[in-house]
């Protein structure tokens, strides 16, 4: 797999996903350090909206120590378009913090 880290504090507009397997590319890697030296105890979350969905749903990541890991299945790629993804840090329940939006 092709793993390219974002920084939550530079993410582009845009990430091709393409379809599962497309370029070699289905995981999107994002270092939350700074969200997580500031609250350490924090839980980073992605939200992710498909092309002509209503409404953003939440998919799993994984932790490699600060860098969230979210892996592209063919639930997320069955859809040819642009969607919408988001990282969320959650504290105690309360959303401390959002990454911006990409397509």
């Amino acid at each position: 797999m092709n793993d390219i880290i974002y920084s939550f504090c530079n993410l582009p507009r845009t990430i091709p996903i393409g379809f599962e397997g497309e370029k070699n590319y289905r995981r999107v890697c994002m270092d939350c350090t700074p969200w997580l030296e500031d609250h350490p105890t924090g839980v980073v979350q992605a939200a992710v909206m498909r092309p002509n969905d209503t409404a953003a749903s939440l998919v799993e990541i994984t932790m490699a120590g600060n860098t969230a890991i979210w892996i592209v299945d063919a639930w997320a790629s069955q859809t040819a378009g642009l969607g919408s993804m988001q990282f969320i840090l959650a504290v105690g329940g309360s959303i401390v913090g959002k990454s911006p939006v990409v397509t």
